[in-house]
């Protein structure tokens, strides 16, 4: 994902705009899954489900209050965005119905044409199972992460597309051998996905059950070979609790990772010490043989969804959600 400026992310902050409504019956699903980046005129770019439909929102301002939306598919659809090594939008659409996964190639910054190609995956496409982060390779080929079910669990799947058209794939299994084997693999829950400066890969993935976060370098662009580094790992893992759910991974201008994510206090789900604090791993190298952890909230149910950008100075902003119980009040910070 590229990453947004400080100025933009000021105004985001600043303005709350209404940018897209739907009608019914579909209007509790105007704003489901979306996803954004920043365009080429660096204005924010958005894909949202809306119940039946895929749209791309196109921003011609900091707040948004000036746009243009585009039906990109005329299904509902879980969607993916970034901005191809062409400058122009890339959209991966996660087809709930079909099963299957569209990728979105647009021929200019507003995508008023594109092409749809159906990714070949590599693995069959369920509705628990599918894509979880998606990049655009120098080449301009598509990579992204996916969650399959496999022997034991859930994999972390790593798949390249050979070709700009993805009719045929790269696919490799990303996971650390487990360390509690009997409790299954669970290794693909979530995962993320950033492209570095030599254009290698670098992913990202938590082991829900097993609590443990892990970055994965990879060597080429089909990650046929890669170092896997276990970033935190729960000491006791018997229990259910302290698991690290649903990283986001950016990349310094040096390539140093920094990774959000949040991490459940205890074992029960059912207590306020299950739920989840934000936190941050600053890495001290590419790959991240020491890092510093920073906890970013522990208020009460704070960071169970943490997202992360880095500004033009690299420092991280962050945004997650929070919950209070007295008084109730739930939110963004």
């Amino acid at each position: 994902m590229k990453k947004v400026y400080l100025s933009m992310l000021f105004a985001v902050l600043i303005f709350t705009t209404s940018i897209h409504a739907q009608a019914a019956p579909d209007a509790s699903f105007a704003g489901e899954w979306p996803r954004v980046d920043t365009g080429s005129d660096g204005f924010p770019l958005m894909v949202t489900n809306t119940g039946s439909e895929v749209h791309l929102i196109d921003c011609d301002n900091q707040d948004c209050s000036v746009n243009t939306v585009t039906t990109i598919l005329a299904q509902s659809g879980d969607p993916f965005i970034t901005i191809g090594a062409d400058g122009f939008p890339r959209i991966v659409i996660h087809e709930y119905a079909a099963k299957t996964a569209k990728q979105i190639r647009c021929d200019d910054a507003e995508c008023t044409t594109y092409t749809t190609d159906t990714v070949n995956t590599g693995y069959p496409i369920a509705s628990q199972q599918g894509i979880e982060n998606i990049a655009v390779l120098p080449d301009n080929t598509l990579a992204f992460m996916a969650a399959v079910t496999g022997v034991n669990g859930i994999d972390a799947i790593y798949t390249h597309c050979l070709q700009l058209e993805c009719t045929s794939v790269s696919s490799k299994s990303i996971y650390a051998t487990p360390a509690f084997p009997t409790r299954g693999a669970f290794f693909g829950d979530a995962s993320d996905i950033e492209i570095d400066s030599n254009g290698l890969p670098q992913l990202v993935y938590a082991h829900q059950f097993h609590a443990g976060l892990f970055l994965a370098s990879c060597d080429d662009v089909n990650c046929t070979t890669f170092t896997n580094v276990p970033l935190s790992v729960h000491p006791v893992p018997s229990q259910n609790g302290q698991e690290r759910v649903y990283p986001d991974l950016e990349l310094t201008s040096q390539d140093l990772p920094r990774i959000s994510f949040g991490q459940t206090r205890g074992p029960s789900a059912g207590s306020y010490e299950g739920y989840p604090d934000a936190r941050l791993i600053l890495c001290d190298d590419t790959l991240c043989t020491t890092k510093t952890d920073k906890i970013i909230d522990t208020d009460y149910n704070a960071g169970y969804y943490v997202r992360l950008e880095l500004n033009s100075q690299d420092y991280p902003v962050m945004v997650y959600d929070y919950l209070l119980e007295d008084p109730y009040t739930k939110g963004l910070k």
